[in-house]
């Protein structure tokens, strides 16, 4: 029994250096295509195939860019990808609806927003209509700051904000404001 484990063993050992022999002539190849062929070789152990296949792998891969060759390259592949877009007709008509809803829903608000002024001279009693629509008389003196609201020929529409009511308006002499 002692033999055949003795046989067993020196069998081990000769496709071990037969195996090594081979891995080291495949690392020795010029090329790596010559190295991939290498992979098929039946004599190669699991290890000496791992081995080459890491050998081979790493040879492979492109080379490893840095974060700023990275950064140095934003403007060329950002100069690439705009030369390499090619609109595709149905997302530029979804785009542009888009975009013009976008533009109408803010000019719309911006349209609606009222424009502050500040009264430039104390003007005579107005008339301020309250949001439970009650009146009341009121001096408005210099420094006082509003709403415009609208304008109506030489007299504007104001809001000025009461506490605890909200905003109540008034017609104003337009000679009396100044636009913030």
């Amino acid at each position: 029994m002692s033999e055949a484990k003795a046989a067993a063993d020196q069998s081990k050992d000769r496709v071990r250096q037969a195996s090594a022999e081979r891995l080291t002539r495949a690392l020795a190849a010029p090329t790596p295509h010559e190295q991939l062929a290498a992979l098929d070789d039946p004599i190669l152990s699991r290890a000496d195939r791992r081995r080459l296949r890491e050998k081979v792998g790493v040879s492979l891969a492109p080379p490893a860019r840095s974060t700023s060759e990275l950064k140095r390259d934003l403007a060329a592949r950002l100069r690439l990808r705009l030369a390499r877009w090619r609109p595709n007709p149905f997302h530029l008509v979804v785009s542009g609806l888009a975009a013009s809803a976008l533009l109408g829903t803010i000019g719309l608000a911006w349209s609606h927003t009222g424009r502050g002024v500040v009264v430039t001279r104390a003007c005579g009693p107005v008339q301020l209509v309250m949001p439970d629509a009650s009146s009341r008389s009121l001096v408005l003196q210099a420094g006082t700051q509003a709403v415009l609201r609208g304008r109506e020929g030489a007299t504007v529409r104001i809001a000025l904000w009461a506490p605890r009511a909200g905003y109540a308006t008034a017609l104003v002499p337009q000679d009396c404001l100044a636009l913030r």
